[in-house]
């Protein structure tokens, strides 16, 4: 089970730095990865060309009462638990706009998909990996003071001409937890003769 000490203490390993047991260690691969994880987290969560299903939610929003004062007839509450990352569509699908903590729109109704923000001890094997190796690469120059100890890092990230790297790898492993859509059947079959 992942814990942020343990992601923060595999990514300094990488660099050759001392295992990392509390979040108070003093070294400098300890301080600099506890300041950059979070942000490294959430952008892997959320840069990614993918929605990852296993930080995946939706909810039905409720409608705020009173006309706002924009161009559109409604407005509705984003959630807060969890807190929405990044939207991934809105149901009926309609044209809207953000705006703060809140979606505006002409819909009566609004049921969102959206990335929120897992607690580490439920994130999936195959994206701890991709999670350790960007805080790594990203803690690189700060820790070490070398920035050619990124080439590594960078292609066990993102992969080479060989073989895929582990953000593609944890993207496909992901993809599974939902399964490809079937093309519509059609309902009469026209056979030529």
């Amino acid at each position: 089970m992942a814990s942020k000490i343990s992601i923060v203490s595999s990514a300094a390993l990488l660099l050759g730095s001392k295992v990392i047991v509390s979040i108070d260690d003093p070294g400098k691969a300890a301080t600099t990865g506890f300041a950059m994880y979070e942000d490294i987290y959430r952008e892997l969560l959320t840069n990614v060309n993918h929605y990852w299903r296993f930080a995946s939610a939706q909810r039905s929003l409720a409608l705020l009462a009173g006309k706002p004062n924009h161009k559109w007839q409604n407005a509705f509450q984003l959630p807060s638990d969890p807190k929405l990352l990044k939207l991934k569509g809105v149901y009926p699908r309609a044209e809207y706009e953000i705006y703060e903590d809140k979606v505006f729109t002409n819909n009566t109704t609004m049921e969102v998909d959206f990335i929120y923000r897992v607690s580490e001890e439920y994130l999936p094997p195959y994206y701890v990996p991709a999670l350790t190796h960007l805080l790594a690469l990203r803690m690189a120059k700060p820790v070490t003071g070398v920035k050619s100890d990124t080439a590594t890092l960078h292609t066990a990230l993102y992969g080479n001409a060989r073989d895929n790297g582990l953000i593609a790898s944890a993207i496909q492993a992901d993809a599974s937890g939902r399964p490809p859509e079937m093309p519509p059947t059609p309902d009469i079959i026209l056979v030529r003769g």
